[in-house]
């Protein structure tokens, strides 16, 4: 990437995003802890599903190796220096290599996957102070990607047990189609969607 790219929310508030750094891997270790999901815990479903969440935690060595590894791509949305939002997402050939598993659980139409470069979206997350965050994140990893060669990107977001609603949304609104589902070994059901680059 060559260069920031800058979004301003107001005139007070300017923000950029980057590549992540090492020294941003703590700050965003922590926003994602504010995100996690506690299926254990009483919960407000209505709150949760219109806030978003995430199901799965990193730990901070995952976000480590993600800032220096080929094919893992990691930018993060700056207020001055504070993060308050972070895309992750890895080539569909290096997250498989991670989660074998994935490839065989999954259930989509068509021969999409065979595409051969695919980002695959693991984590995007953003303060919720800073609503457009996403879309700017999102943005700037499919222009960076697709100068890669990349062509399709899919991502999965939570169905059942809990309908992550607002993923679903934000994700619909940026033109993602579902493409089909994916239960995990821990028989949560994912939906699957995509985008061409």
């Amino acid at each position: 990437m060559k260069k920031d790219i800058t979004v301003t929310k107001t005139k007070k508030e300017t923000l950029t995003i980057t590549k992540a750094k090492k020294k941003d891997v703590l700050a965003i270790y922590n926003l994602q802890k504010n995100q996690i999901l506690d299926f254990n815990s009483k919960i407000n479903h209505k709150e949760v599903t219109d806030n978003g969440f995430l199901v799965y935690e990193l730990s901070i060595d995952d976000f480590l190796k993600a800032v220096s590894c080929r094919n893992t791509f990691l930018f993060v949305a700056k207020n001055k220096e504070d993060v308050v939002g972070y895309f992750l997402a890895y080539s569909l050939k290096k997250y498989i290599k991670l989660n074998p598993s994935f490839i065989e659980e999954i259930d989509v139409s068509g021969d999409i996957l065979k595409e051969n470069k695919v980002l695959f979206g693991k984590q995007l997350v953003s303060n919720r102070s800073f609503p457009k965050i996403g879309e700017s994140l999102n943005k700037e990893m499919f222009k960076h990607t697709k100068s890669l060669g990349f062509t399709l990107y899919i991502c999965e977001i939570l169905e059942k047990p809990i309908r992550n609603k607002r993923s679903i949304e934000k994700h619909l609104s940026l033109n993602l189609k579902k493409i089909g589902t994916h239960k995990d070994d821990e028989d949560l059901l994912w939906g699957i969607y995509s985008k061409k680059l």
